[in-house]
């Protein structure tokens, strides 16, 4: 009687442990996005030195904007700086501009950005900047006409571009008092990808409720589809950095973005539905990858149930640790081992690299190896499943 009440005792435990970590993991997060807006606050003063004249001095004007003045004779106005903010492909950036008083631009940095490392580095070694110099307040700042983004980071560059646009056009009517050519909203961006999306979906809800043969034929399918389309042929798997983005609020310009507010709404909403992992399993475009990879080796190594056990916990705390990071330094990709533009795009670090080429291997005997132990994408579904469960049934599921 004694063992049996001891044993009710630790199965009792082991919910309110899961329940009470779970707590402390959504309020730890929660303490961490507060924390980074107090800690964002920063002064663009600062940032903007760099592009203050050699002899010159500098006072402010408005808010955020400088006018530069010879030292020797302060009546000489030498030019005028501000700041131009922008959404890139990971969040919000601000570029600096000096522009003289015929409203050319002289110089122009990138003082604040929030892109993954290795696509801004990108943009800056192939001197994107260049391009933008001695452009005027008349110009459009279009890509393929006033500047040739940089293949790989096409959405760094646009955005680089249109925060300078943001910026001399701002001192053109507040300081120079020129008027600027009408700007008109982008376009809806409706492609391939979007198309692509909406018809897997249509695809999958049929291959859900056909029989087991056909369904695995679907199933292949969708995933060769999501492969080659989503993955090779445009690289828009998706990413917790993508995710990230979407939690601290930088929410892009629909217009140019709707693929990425279809796909996002549609993964998690779903889960929050009904609990399903469409993406996952039907045709995410790096399971897709492992899925062919273990038909080459066989995959059929299994991993044991305890180490499985090992191996969630490490994802969903590596999952907790890139979230709290991104929330504290405002930082989408702040903390980043996703190897999906490694892959797809061939962009990362030597150690991504290798990464990569190890669960490569590893997925031709195990069946997707990087799904269950480090996929993000994997955490977050049951991050949002947990939720799901802590709203309609005000409890949390069992690990």
């Amino acid at each position: 009687m004694r063992k049996e009440k001891v044993y009710q005792r630790k199965k009792n435990k082991k919910p309110l442990l899961i329940r009470l970590i779970f707590l402390i993991s959504i309020a730890s997060l929660i303490l961490a996005g507060f924390l980074g807006l107090k800690r964002e606050e920063s002064d663009l003063e600062y940032k903007i030195r760099i592009l203050i004249p050699e002899g010159s001095g500098y006072r402010v004007v408005a808010n955020k904007l400088f006018e530069c003045f010879d030292t020797d004779n302060e009546k000489n106005i030498t030019g005028y700086i501000t700041g131009g903010e922008a959404a890139g492909f990971a969040g919000p950036l601000e570029v600096g501009v000096l522009v003289d008083k015929s409203g050319k631009i002289l110089d122009l940095a990138v003082v604040s950005n929030k892109e993954t490392f290795s696509y801004f580095k990108k943009v800056i070694d192939k001197q994107f900047l260049k391009q933008l110099k001695n452009k005027t307040y008349k110009d459009q700042f279009e890509n393929g006409k006033d500047f040739d983004a940089i293949s790989g980071a096409t959405y760094t560059s646009a955005g680089i571009a249109e925060a300078v646009r943001i910026g001399v056009q701002k001192i053109a009517v507040e300081q120079l008092d020129l008027k600027v050519p009408l700007h008109l909203p982008p376009k809806i961006k409706f492609g391939i990808p979007e198309v692509t999306l909406i018809i897997l979906y249509l695809i999958v809800l049929v291959g859900i409720q056909t029989r087991t043969r056909i369904k695995k034929t679907i199933r292949w399918i969708t995933m060769l589809a999501g492969m080659f389309i989503l993955g090779f042929w445009f690289t828009v798997p998706l990413s917790i950095n993508k995710t990230n983005q979407f939690l601290l609020g930088y929410w892009p310009d629909w217009h140019i973005n709707l693929y990425w507010y279809m796909l996002i709404f549609s993964v998690f909403g779903m889960i929050l539905i009904n609990k399903k992992k469409l993406y996952c399993n039907w045709f995410c475009p790096f399971g897709a990858v492992q899925d062919c990879m273990a038909l080459i080796g066989g995959g059929k190594i299994k991993i044991q149930k305890k180490l499985s056990t090992i191996f969630t916990i490490l994802q969903r705390t590596l999952v907790w640790l890139v979230l709290l990071f991104a929330f504290y330094y405002r930082t989408p990709s702040f903390l980043n081992y996703e190897i999906f533009s490694t892959f797809f795009a061939l962009t990362g670090t030597s150690l991504m690299f290798g990464l990569m080429a190890i669960f490569m291997i590893a997925s031709m005997f195990i069946r997707r190896p990087w799904c269950k132990i480090l996929c993000p994408i994997e955490a977050l579904s049951d991050l949002t499943s947990a939720i799901r469960d802590q709203i309609i049934k005000l409890k949390i599921p069992k690990i």
